[in-house]
């Protein structure tokens, strides 16, 4: 059964801060609940729920297993569990990413903020409506199609390890096809798209797969355009500061005074 109580219409309220549980499920192992300043636990030698509550006399609770004792750092009652992600720099090992996959947005509704990632959507129930929040990623239809023809991967001498990756594709637009080929520093650029070789994949069956990284910059032109005024200017500051050398200064004049 859902741990989620019901309305009276024995829909789910999945805003509710309450679980139902059968504690029948928690007796055959080992489990701890924390209730606040409370912690219950099912004793296999009485056979029966044990509950204790953490106070000033008595800061420490032992419990049944292994000699382990629980101690109350810090309570507060004015506060709630809830999930915050925190930024990390993503790392990158043998051409997967495995740390720093997950993508999170904070979202405001009904003047409470909620933390949305693309592994844990957020489900609430707004006016009687279930509501689901995900983060995806985000469809773009290209205006031409893209086919690998062929894949290359060129390794070290005497390893198996990568050294580079090479993509022969066929490019599909209004007009006749065209056939490219994509490795480093050589990427493809049609319509205002940048094609790179980013990386391969193998499936079980030993097919290879390239993998591409896209770029679009529309505001590439500008930034030429702005390197270009850049190299110029420092050209002409070098200009001003060499004509000023070159500028030799008159010799003062004397005037003479008669004793």
């Amino acid at each position: 059964a859902s741990p989620w109580p019901m309305d009276s219409n024995m829909k789910t309220i999945t805003t509710s801060t309450l679980r139902v549980f059968s504690k029948n499920i928690f007796e055959d192992k080992a489990h701890l609940f924390l209730f606040g300043k409370t912690i219950a636990f099912f004793d296999k030698d009485d056979g029966k729920w044990i509950s204790k509550s953490f106070t000033k006399e008595k800061p420490n609770i032992d419990l049944p297993w292994m000699g382990f004792e629980l101690s109350l750092l810090e309570h507060y009652e004015d506060k709630v569990p809830s999930y915050v992600p925190e930024p990390v720099l993503p790392i990158q090992k043998n051409n997967e990413i495995i740390k720093g996959r997950t993508r999170a947005i904070e979202l405001e509704v009904d003047k409470q903020k909620y933390w949305v990632t693309t592994d844990k959507p957020l489900q609430l129930l707004l006016r009687g409506k279930k509501t689901i929040f995900s983060l995806q990623k985000e469809s773009v239809f290209l205006p031409f199609e893209i086919v690998l023809d062929r894949f290359k991967m060129n390794t070290d001498p005497g390893t198996n390890k990568p050294a580079s990756y090479e993509s022969f594709v066929r490019l599909f637009s209004n007009s006749t096809p065209q056939k490219h080929h994509i490795f480093m520093n050589n990427p493809l650029k049609y319509d205002g798209f940048t094609f790179y070789q980013a990386s391969y994949s193998q499936d079980q069956q030993g097919n290879y797969s390239s993998t591409l990284s896209v770029n679009v910059d529309p505001g590439r032109f500008w930034k030429y355009l702005g390197s270009i005024l850049l190299v110029f200017g420092s050209m002409w500051h070098y200009y001003l500061n060499f004509r000023k050398k070159k500028i030799k200064p008159s010799k003062p004049l004397l005037a003479g005074v008669e004793p």
